[in-house]
């Protein structure tokens, strides 16, 4: 029986791609060298639009722009960047896609509707080894909380039921969670 040979992503052939165009209009995302599709629904755009709004933004800036990451480029929902930081790199041939510094980026948001296996299990160890100090994943049940990153993912990882509140890492605030979770504001 002949092995088939599976073909593994780097980077700079995913970057090339993108922005050949290759993938059209589909949303995809690169994850530990495979390409995922990346499916989007009314309750996931609505809670991402609450994170944003809901995040403080005085000397920081949120968004949604491509967060390469440590080998990959997870099309994360939300992240947050010091608003004065540069970027250390530019990436690929048009430079559009840029590299963030961990110490500029305190804390990535992913909105998990049908994607909780991957958020909670690959993209930990994405995040983590990338050393982003902070990652949630904002889901139906509430978040968790990863902190403490380390090459394998997060040293720390806590739940927080959709009846409390999600400390902000880089403010002194909390957020309660009906306010990230009520898909209908």
């Amino acid at each position: 029986m002949a092995l088939v040979e599976t073909w593994r992503w780097d980077e700079g052939s995913f970057i090339r791609a993108w922005e050949g165009d290759v993938f059209g209009d589909d949303r995809v995302e690169l994850v530990d060298g495979e390409v995922w599709p990346v499916a989007i629904g009314a309750w996931h755009g609505s809670v991402a639009a609450n994170v944003v709004r809901a995040l403080p933004n005085g000397t920081w800036r949120v968004t949604s722009a491509s967060l390469p990451a440590a080998g990959s480029i997870p099309d994360n929902d939300v992240w947050v960047q010091r608003r004065d930081a540069q970027p250390i790199a530019r990436l690929g041939a048009t430079g559009r896609m840029l590299r963030w510094s961990p110490a500029d980026v305190p804390l990535v948001v992913e909105v998990s509707e049908s994607s909780l296996v991957a958020d909670t299990e690959v993209k930990t160890k994405v995040y983590g080894r990338a050393g982003f100090p902070c990652y949630w994943v904002v889901h139906r049940g509430g978040v968790e909380v990863f902190t403490d990153p380390y090459e394998s993912g997060y040293r720390s990882h806590q739940h927080v039921g959709p009846d409390a509140a999600v400390e902000v890492p880089y403010a002194q605030v909390a957020i309660p969670l009906a306010v990230l979770l009520d898909a209908d504001s």
